[in-house]
C-alpha cells in the first residue's frame, strides 16, 4: 500500500482499564491492570482512560502507580461532574482528568439537574480542573440522544472555557455510520473537530463502524477497548479500529499492529471473557479455511481470500481445515505441512474420502487424522479411512 504523507493522525484513547473493567462480572486486579497498561503502551497507546479515583484508596493507588510507571503518557482519571470527584483525582496524582456531564434530558432528569446546573457546573469544574491537571477532558453522557442545539452549545462553551478535549458518547449505541457522519458534519460549524473524541458503544453492533466513520468525519480522537470489552455489548474494539484504519490508509494510527494478538489474548485471559472464534482480527477462526475454492486461491496468492497477512497482528498462519467442504487444494495444503506432495488427481481422491468421513463423524477431521492415516497406509489412496 503506498504511503500517504498527507494522512491525518488520530489519537486513540484506550478505556480498557476503566470502561472495560466495568463490564459485568469482570474483575481486573491491580496487577492485571498494570500488565494491560504496559502492553497498551508498548502497542503505541499514549492516552489511557485508567480509572475512577473516587471509588476509593485502592483505585487511587493504582492510578498513582500508572502515572509514575509510565511517565510521559496521559493517565486519565474519570470523574463525575462533582467537586469531590475532582478532589479525589487530584490526590491520586494523575496528570489528566475527564469530567463526565449528563447531557440528554433523560440523563439530566435521572440526576435531578437542569440546564442551568449543567452550564454553571461546566464553568466551575473546568476552571478548577485547569488549576490541577495538565490535561482536561469533558464528556457528554448520552450525547447522541440529546437535543442538537444543546449538544452544540455545550461543545462550544466547553471549548471556550479551555477544555482540551470533548468526548461525544453514544452511550447506548444507537448511531449508524450515516448518522455519525451527519452528526459531525453538523457539529463542525460549532466546534473544532480536532478537539472532539468519539466514544462508541456496541449495542447494535455498530461501534467499530461508527468509530471509523467519526475519524473519517474529522474527529481528532476516538476511544476504544481491547476486545470491545465493556458494559452490555461493549465498546468499539481497539484491534478492529486499528486494522480498519491501517487498511484504509487515510488516517495515521499510533498502534503497532504486531502487538495486537498478545494484547487481545491477555485481556481475554484476565477478564475471563474468551475471544469468540469468529471475532474479527483476534479470533482463532479468522484465518481458518476449509473449502477447496479458498485453498486453490490461497496457494497461488494469500490475498485472494485474506484482507491482510496474519503476521501483521503477530499471528501465525492457521493450518487448513479438513471437513465436509474440503477440496483437493485443501488436502494439498494440509499434507504439504508433513512433507507429502500430492498431484491434483491424488488430492481429489483424498478430499472425497475426507468429506465423507467428516459427514459420518459430524465434525471436521484433525490434521493428525488425515496426515496419520495417509502416512500409516503408505499413501494407499484407495483405502484411506481416518
Amino acid at each position: 500500500m503506498p504511503i500517504n504523507n498527507n494522512r491525518k493522525t488520530v489519537t486513540i484513547v484506550d478505556s480498557t482499564l476503566r470502561d472495560g473493567a466495568q463490564a459485568p462480572g469482570v474483575v481486573l486486579s491491580a496487577d492485571h491492570r498494570l500488565k494491560i497498561a504496559g502492553l497498551l503502551i508498548s502497542a503505541g497507546l499514549t492516552d489511557l482512560d485508567a480509572g475512577i479515583p473516587v471509588m476509593g484508596r485502592d483505585e487511587a493507588k493504582l492510578l498513582k502507580a500508572l502515572t509514575d510507571g509510565f511517565p510521559g503518557k496521559r493517565i486519565i482519571a474519570w470523574c463525575r461532574a462533582l467537586a469531590r470527584d475532582l478532589d479525589a483525582a487530584e490526590k491520586s496524582g494523575c496528570n489528566a482528568v475527564h469530567i463526565a456531564f449528563p447531557l440528554s434530558e433523560l440523563q439530566l432528569a435521572s440526576v435531578r439537574h437542569n440546564h442551568d446546573w449543567l452550564f454553571a457546573s461546566l464553568a466551575t469544574l473546568i476552571e478548577s480542573a485547569r488549576r490541577s491537571f495538565s490535561f482536561v477532558s469533558v464528556g457528554l453522557i448520552d450525547a447522541t440522544r440529546a437535543d442538537f442545539t444543546m449538544l452544540s452549545r455545550f461543545c462550544r462553551r466547553a471549548e471556550e472555557l479551555g477544555a482540551d478535549r470533548i468526548r461525544i458518547a453514544d452511550t447506548v449505541g444507537i448511531l449508524t455510520p450515516a448518522k455519525t457522519m451527519q452528526l459531525f458534519k453538523n457539529l463542525r460549524s460549532f466546534v473544532n473537530l480536532d478537539k472532539i473524541e468519539f466514544h462508541a458503544h456496541n449495542d447494535l453492533g455498530m461501534a467499530t463502524a461508527n468509530a471509523v466513520t467519526a475519524v473519517d468525519s474529522g474527529v481528532g480522537s476516538i476511544s476504544v477497548t481491547v476486545n470491545g470489552l465493556g458494559e452490555r455489548a461493549g465498546n468499539a474494539a481497539l484491534e478492529e479500529v486499528a486494522m480498519v484504519l491501517h487498511l484504509a490508509g487515510t488516517t495515521r494510527s499510533p498502534i503497532i499492529l504486531s502487538k495486537l494478538q498478545e494484547l487481545c489474548e491477555t485481556v481475554a485471559r484476565f477478564s475471563g471473557r474468551p475471544i469468540p472464534p469468529s471475532k474479527p482480527v483476534s479470533g482463532e477462526a479468522v484465518f481458518l479455511h476449509e473449502s477447496g475454492i479458498h485453498w486453490s486461491g490461497l496457494l497461488k496468492d494469500p490475498r485472494t481470500f485474506e484482507p491482510y497477512p496474519p503476521s501483521l497482528t503477530g499471528r501465525k498462519r492457521s493450518a487448513p481445515v479438513a471437513g465436509s467442504h474440503s477440496g483437493g487444494a485443501t488436502i494439498i495444503a494440509l499434507l504439504r505441512r508433513s512433507g507429502i506432495h500430492l498431484s491434483s488427481e491424488e488430492a481429489s481422491v483424498v478430499a472425497a474420502k475426507v468429506r465423507l468421513r467428516a459427514l459420518e463423524l459430524g465434525r471436521s477431521l484433525t490434521i493428525g487424522e488425515v496426515e496419520g492415516a495417509f502416512i500409516r497406509l503408505g499413501g494407499n489412496l484407495s483405502t484411506l479411512s481416518p
